[in-house]
């Protein structure tokens, strides 16, 4: 299958091949910094194939935020291959608890889809974490495979207990094509439920009554 390089412009004649093996040494410096920010800098201009290349390469970075850093800046380039998609998918089960929701988003803005990565992200939807159920969610619905099993675990996904997840959920839905009318009705009656419990929260809540000293100084903004 060929590259998903839906946001990737050709600019490979803007960098000469002195710039390119500059940044590659960057890419490989001791430092975290260095690297963390010439992989920032390369998912914000993008680059020559061996630039992505060593993008790709710090998805295997001992520094989790060298790590985090590369899975974003490959979403951001919206650039996808199966060897790419499967460092991610590595990724959800990464160490640290932000590389992991940053690789499920990514997973969906790169753009590969196959039955793996579909897998893949289907078991994120039960995950404690909500960041991951969230982010794997939307990248459900950004890889636009209406599948049954895709469409019957966003629909349980209604009834997740984060506010959060629920409507992501009913997004991708609709982007699946999915716009039935219990999908309508669900949302509707969680939104419902949502202002009900906050209208109870405030009636329960004690009021608490402050007397001002009416020459009291302000502080200064």
């Amino acid at each position: 299958m060929e590259p998903n390089s839906r946001g990737l412009p050709d600019i490979t004649e803007l960098f000469d091949h002195q710039f390119v093996e500059k940044i590659l040494r960057l890419l490989n410096s001791e430092n975290v910094k260095t690297r963390c920010d010439t992989v920032y800098f390369v998912g914000d201009v993008g680059g020559t194939q061996r630039m992505i290349e060593g993008v790709v390469a710090r998805l295997h970075d001992p520094h989790p935020k060298v790590r985090y850093f590369a899975a974003e800046a490959l979403g951001k380039l919206e650039y996808g291959t199966e060897a790419i998609a499967n460092s991610l998918l590595a990724l959800l089960e990464d160490s640290d608890a932000d590389v992991r929701p940053c690789a499920a988003l990514a997973l969906g803005d790169v753009g590969w889809c196959s039955e793996v990565v579909i897998n893949g992200l289907l078991a994120q939807l039960t995950h404690e974490d909500y960041e991951m159920r969230f982010h794997a969610i939307g990248s459900l619905g950004e890889l636009g495979q209406a599948s049954e099993p895709v469409i019957n675990a966003l629909l349980l996904r209604l009834d997740d207990e984060n506010a959060d997840v629920r409507a992501i959920a009913a997004e991708s839905l609709e982007e699946l094509g999915y716009s039935s009318d219990k999908v309508i009705t669900d949302s509707l009656s969680r939104l419902q439920d949502d202002d009900k419990s906050r209208d109870q929260t405030l009636k329960t809540e004690p009021i608490i009554h402050v007397r001002i000293n009416e020459n009291a100084d302000l502080p200064s903004l």
